[in-house]
């Protein structure tokens, strides 16, 4: 992918200043979602930009000035697919992390573990050094029982929240949080799942892994059903049918402009943008969301520390 020099240039958009480094930051993103976009077409798979990313795609042509990181959404069976096409054909710069990893986060495709300072890295990352990935959101089917419908977002809240609850991951991902959940509950909570699954839980340290595998079997439950719906289910689960799609909204794709590539997205992204983001999402709202902006300030602060003791000169666009 190819980038004019002044594209990395820093540049106040819509009054939000954006640093070189985050341009490059974005242009890291972009490579990587590049390499999904490779994987799709050869293996015939549908994707779609979803959340932050479509609204770019649709509001700005392209980045949202104080957004940084990309986002996309597959069919579970898509999903399933794309999985089996990286253990196959994954160029081995990138990895891809789903929930054979961890329960706290959406599928993930990233580009490195770490800091990486090396040339070849460099070049192949339009000069980003940190590690840059996008976020892959699964779409399945909901019940249209009613009965169903409680059955199934009781049963995923519940084992969403204890795959949490017992992950290594938690105290460090959440470590302002108290992890208030005690060994008793564990057993009293994964008891009541096997009751009602049918489902073998074993209480070790892989317990937070098979939650995490057992709610993907419930989110996908309904799949083979003719239900018109679709959702992520964790967040249908928890919010209810405002986070319902109709099935014809992602029946067609539509490629638009995201800065210099060509995005898969739902013809019907209007409908898609007013049920996940508002009726007003035209209008721009500058806020930093959940996630700590910018997302590479971490590995940004200790790369200036190592480059602080080494008492060496780090390239002058590493620190704006």
């Amino acid at each position: 992918m190819r980038f004019d020099e002044d594209y990395f240039k820093p540049e106040t958009i819509e009054g939000f200043e954006v640093k070189g480094m985050m341009k490059r930051y974005w242009a890291a993103s972009m490579e990587v979602l590049e390499e999904v976009d490779r994987l799709c077409r050869k293996y015939n798979l549908r994707y779609y930009a979803f959340y932050g990313t479509l609204l770019g795609v649709v509001r700005h042509k392209g980045w949202i000035p104080w957004d940084d990181d990309m986002d996309i959404i597959m069919y579970r069976d898509d999903f399933n697919s794309f999985i089996a096409a990286c253990k196959r054909d994954l160029d081995p710069m990138f990895t891809l992390f789903n929930v054979e990893q961890s329960c706290l986060y959406p599928a993930r495709l990233i580009n490195s573990h770490y800091t990486k300072i090396d040339d070849d890295f460099l070049e192949r990352f339009h000069g980003c050094p940190y590690p840059a990935g996008i976020d892959i959101y699964v779409m399945d089917k909901v019940p249209t029982e009613e009965l169903d419908i409680q059955c199934v977002r009781h049963l995923h809240q519940v084992v969403r929240y204890l795959s949490q609850r017992t992950d290594q991951m938690f105290e460090i991902a959440y470590k302002d949080s108290k992890n208030d959940i005690l060994y008793s509950d564990v057993i009293e909570i994964a008891q009541g799942i096997e009751e009602f699954t049918g489902e073998k839980l074993v209480i070790d340290g892989t317990l937070s892994s098979q939650l995490a595998k057992l709610a993907n079997r419930i989110a996908a439950m309904y799949n083979d059903t003719d239900s018109p719906y679709l959702a992520r289910i964790n967040n249908w689960a928890i919010l209810g049918d405002s986070y319902r799609w109709p099935k014809e909204w992602f029946d067609e794709i539509v490629y638009l402009p995201f800065d210099c590539m060509m995005i898969p997205c739902p013809k019907m992204y209007h409908e898609v943008l007013v049920a996940t983001m508002g009726e007003n999402y035209m209008t721009p709202i500058k806020f930093l969301n959940a996630h700590s902006y910018p997302a590479y300030g971490k590995h940004e602060r200790e790369l200036l520390e190592i480059f602080d003791k080494c008492g060496a000169v780090p390239p002058e666009y590493f620190f704006e």
